[in-house]
């Protein structure tokens, strides 16, 4: 069994809140340096040893007392799997569901593909999921888009997802392949929150992400549950902006670029990467109706002359190219084989291969980033049924899961 063995240097700020550069020996954002306690171990190992995914891109457990694991493949399959144990080999995975025939040709030179799952708050009784994918060609008549998919499992086997049952949710036409978003997670309301991308013009000229008439560059909220036959979604009565004119019902939050994973922690707070255009990145938790800023700011980074930063959502943490190039979300460790990560939140760089742990309270860092180790081209942080984390790897293609060490 292949084991990384990590090193985590205990972080606490003393006085000021320290940015991630001076970590590689540069800025500080005011104050003394952070104080460094003893080192505690833990360590990567793989989530079923000896098994490899093309090109993974999550991994998404059921929750429902079945094991069962879901592990999302970018050309359009999903592979279900059982949560190894340990003691004999790992089960090889099979398929679930495959769509790949829906997802645009060349998804690889973008940032599209079969991007993210969702299972339905009762999956274990409904069989509901959603899937987050990108088609078209580009072409007339077939403009690229980001699609929100539900499908059901087939009926009498929980174990095959049901292609037929293909209804669509949502659909967001985008001018190229870049920039879908990709966030899809239900709230502890059972609502489904959806992260759609920019317009993926370089500095958003268009200003979509704070367009309320567009869904580009926003945060969904959306009631796929109690819909009215004929339709698909509800946009919630308690949303914020639930009859505005001018403004479309369904955004819970907006000004974000290209959110790409988010995440509810045990206090029902919504976390996010948003990785940033030029010179930085971002995690924040997410408000309702919340203005995060983009493209008047990048991150914590004034970008339109005028811009108020104190009428914006600021990010939880801001980081620049000393550390990595593409911020991406993860969780909020609620765990009880690492209790040291205990109150952390966990996220990647995807560029950098990164693995890093911020020391959160209500919403807010409590000390300096964590430096978790390296993990390549992490493409998502996933919980399993009891808040451990999977670490998927799309350069490695394989899936991890951080686990104590000695």
């Amino acid at each position: 069994m292949k084991m990384t063995w990590i090193v985590i240097a205990a972080m606490a700020s003393v006085g000021a809140t320290v940015s991630a550069l001076s970590l590689f020996g540069s800025e500080e954002i005011g104050g003394a340096a952070p104080a460094v306690a003893a080192p505690v171990a833990c360590a990567t190992t793989e989530a079923w040893p000896g098994v490899t995914f093309s090109e993974p891109m999550g991994a998404v457990s059921a929750r429902d007392g079945t094991d069962r694991v879901f592990v999302i493949e970018r050309g359009g399959r999903l592979q279900l799997c059982k949560k190894w144990r340990g003691g004999t080999p790992a089960a090889a995975p099979r398929v679930f569901l495959d769509v790949s025939t829906l997802l645009s040709p060349g998804y690889d030179k973008g940032h599209g593909g079969l991007v993210s799952l969702a299972l339905h708050p009762a999956f274990g009784q409904n069989g509901r999921f959603f899937l987050f994918y990108g088609t078209g060609t580009g072409n007339p008549g077939d403009p690229f888009r980001a699609v929100i998919a539900g499908y059901k499992t087939m009926p009498g086997n929980p174990d095959q997802g049901d292609p037929s049952s293909a209804q669509i949710i949502l659909t967001q036409e985008k001018r190229n392949r870049s920039h879908p978003g990709g966030g899809l997670c239900f709230g502890p309301d059972g609502m489904l929150y959806v992260a759609f991308g920019d317009n993926a013009a370089a500095d958003d000229p268009e200003r979509v992400s704070q367009d309320m008439r567009s869904l580009e560059g926003k945060i969904l909220r959306i009631d796929v549950t109690n819909a009215p036959a004929g339709r698909p979604y509800v946009a919630p009565a308690d949303n914020p902006w639930p009859k505005t004119p001018g403004v479309r019902p369904e955004i819970f939050a907006y000004g974000v670029r290209n959110p790409f994973r988010m995440s509810f922690d045990a206090k029902g707070l919504l976390w996010m990467g948003d990785p940033g255009q030029k010179q930085r990145e971002e995690i924040d938790v997410v408000p309702r109706a919340g203005n995060l800023g983009w493209p008047l700011m990048e991150s914590d980074l004034p970008l339109v002359p005028g811009t108020d930063p104190t009428k914006l959502v600021p990010p939880v943490f801001a980081y620049g190219r000393e550390l990595g190039r593409a911020a991406i979300g993860g969780q909020v460790y609620r765990g009880q084989r690492i209790p040291s990560l205990a109150d952390h939140y966990v996220f990647a760089d995807h560029m950098a291969g990164k693995l890093i742990a911020l020391p959160v309270r209500n919403g807010r860092t409590t000390g300096g980033p964590v430096m978790l180790g390296d993990v390549a081209g992490v493409s998502s942080i996933d919980e399993d049924a009891q808040g451990e984390l999977y670490i998927t790897s799309l350069d490695d293609e394989k899936v991890y899961m951080l686990v104590p060490g000695q």
